[in-house]
């Protein structure tokens, strides 16, 4: 038996639930797919995966904040399938929050870093491209 024995259908959060399921109950604004209730905490866990096994994945904004900001009771953890499409392979790796102080120097941060998007009010925009402040 598996040590999450009340987990059924409605651990299933994410938005891609309802392509399966067709409920409308997945939200891909919550920052994780799948809850498991406890007596005292919750365990939030973002699934991942990867055709092959090179440890890589990447965190969408809204997963980034919600791993940032948990309630007192709340866990986050990533589950990361490694050759999730080859069955003779297939892994399933249960992975700490790389957000998190004790676990973050487990990863590290690959790419060319964050995207930041913000909007300059109309008086702004003018000064810039005047080059006045």
């Amino acid at each position: 038996m598996n040590q999450y024995d009340a987990v059924d259908d409605s651990a299933w959060v994410s938005g891609y639930r309802n392509k399966v399921l067709g409920d409308g109950l997945g939200d891909d604004t919550l920052g994780y797919d799948l809850v498991v209730e406890k007596k005292r905490s919750s365990l939030l866990f973002e699934v991942k995966s990867s055709a092959g096994g090179e440890g890589e994945f990447v965190l969408s904004p809204t997963e980034i904040a919600r791993a940032r900001s948990l309630k007192k009771r709340e866990t986050y953890h990533v589950l990361y399938v490694s050759h999730a499409l080859d069955a003779d392979l297939r892994k399933i790796h249960l992975l700490p929050n790389p957000l998190h102080p004790r676990s973050a120097h487990l990863f590290r941060s690959v790419g060319e870093g964050l995207r930041y998007r913000f909007q300059l009010s109309r008086s702004e925009e003018r000064q810039a491209g005047t080059g006045l402040k």
